[in-house]
């Protein structure tokens, strides 16, 4: 889910880097004089940052789940799915409240699950999946 919201986002940054560099340059925009470009192009720009906030509410979301089917299958310890679980919803709660005050920072939202990803791969590579043992029906 995460990856397709990646690639989805790429798509809307390449588009929207084209639509600045007709604006800026005026090709394909004659009609619009060169002060409206360049204030179209600001808020083109201004805006794959909103896009990338909502995308990180998805981003979060997507992580919520893919954490808790880890605290469920016991693969990993309970402590690191816990801590996933946690991150993620920091940053799905971060992410809501920088659309509602914009000025805060956005480190508050990386920080956590940035930490988690790293001392989970850490932890895939080192240690391995625990083996869960299922009943034979």
């Amino acid at each position: 889910m995460e990856r397709n919201g990646a690639t989805g986002r790429g798509h809307l940054y390449t588009s929207g880097g084209v639509v600045v560099l007709e604006l800026l340059t005026g090709h394909g925009v004659p009609a619009v004089e060169p002060g409206v470009a360049r204030a179209l192009s600001v808020v083109a720009i201004g805006t794959q940052s909103d896009i990338d906030i909502v995308g990180y509410i998805f981003l979060g979301l997507g992580y919520l789940v893919f954490n808790w089917l880890w605290f469920r299958s016991g693969y990993v310890p309970k402590w690191l799915s816990i801590w996933g679980i946690a991150a993620s919803a920091i940053c799905v709660m971060s992410s809501f409240t920088f659309i509602v005050f914009p000025n805060l920072a956005n480190l508050v939202c990386h920080l956590p699950i940035g930490t988690f990803e790293l001392v989970m791969g850490f932890w895939l590579v080192v240690r391995g999946l625990r083996p869960v043992m299922f009943p034979v029906a």
